[in-house]
């Protein structure tokens, strides 16, 4: 098992860290990759989320 490409829930966590302990050479949280689209979406939902609280504050 080279890397793992998980979205950033903490049960992934705690998933590397048995996994570090089942296998020795798996290095945990050092080869655990975050999702890239994940991160956008929860960057998009915020942004989007600002923008409407301006709409609506501002109007």
């Amino acid at each position: 098992l080279m890397c793992m490409s998980m979205d950033n829930a903490s049960n992934n966590d705690t998933t590397t860290t048995e996994l570090a302990c089942i296998l020795p050479s798996f290095l945990g949280n050092l080869w655990r990759i975050r999702c890239i689209l994940h991160i956008l979406n929860l960057i998009a939902k915020v942004s989007y989320a600002r923008l409407l609280f301006d709409l609506v504050y501002y109007t």
